[in-house]
Formats: C-alpha cells, structure tokens, sequence
C-alpha cells in the first residue's frame, strides 16, 4: 500500500501507522487533512487519510478491526467510513462501503490498546 505522502500536520503519528498491523504505533488526527498546504479537492476529501494498492488496481477490504488509543478514552476509533474508488484523482467518484460504529464504546472505557470485537 501506499499513502498521499504529505503529513506535515504530524510528527510521529502519521497515516501509515493505521493499517501496520504494529500495537505500539497509532494515527492520531484531530480533524485535519493531514497535509499543510494542500489542494482540498484531492483524493481523500473530508477523509483522514486514503490508501492506494500498490499490489494490483483491485483491493478489496474483508475486515476492519480497530484498537483503543495507548491514552485516552476520547482518543479511541468509535465512528468509521470506508469508501472505495477505482478513480483517485476525481473524489466525486467514490463510493460508500460502510459507514457506522467500530463497536468500540464511546462512553464505556474497554481499556488501552485492546481490539475491539
């Protein structure tokens, strides 16, 4: 997989760190893009982050399982959207997959760094 490659809103907790499979590593975003300066019409509008196969033009996503933050309980992944696109340079052409809970609780703290069902 490959990213956008701009994250100069980050430090250490970049994109990348969301699909590594790694506990000890995390992707925190508040909100932003993920990139100062960037054009916002571009692949990942409204997104914190997009991914492009470098396997094949075909990905398909059999599971998402998220982890609670290393910190704190407002931190953890409790919402998520999954859109997916055959275009990447035209953000009118993607197309909902799944959008809804992570089934990690928002109110009940599960504890730190635990995956979720």
């Amino acid at each position: 997989m490959s990213f956008d490659g701009r994250y100069s809103n980050y430090i250490s907790e970049i994109p990348p760190s969301e699909i590594d499979r790694n506990l000890t590593t995390k992707y925190l975003n508040f909100g932003r893009t993920g990139c100062s300066g960037c054009v916002v019409n571009q692949s990942g509008k409204g997104t914190d982050f997009f991914i492009i196969s470098s396997i094949s033009n075909v990905t398909v996503t059999r599971v998402l399982l998220f982890t609670t933050a290393n910190d704190y309980l407002n931190r953890d992944p409790t919402m998520v959207t999954l859109e997916g696109s055959n275009v990447t340079t035209n953000t009118t052409l993607w197309t909902l997959i799944f959008s809804g809970p992570t089934d990690i609780s928002s109110s009940a703290d599960p504890g730190r760094t635990v995956y979720g069902t």
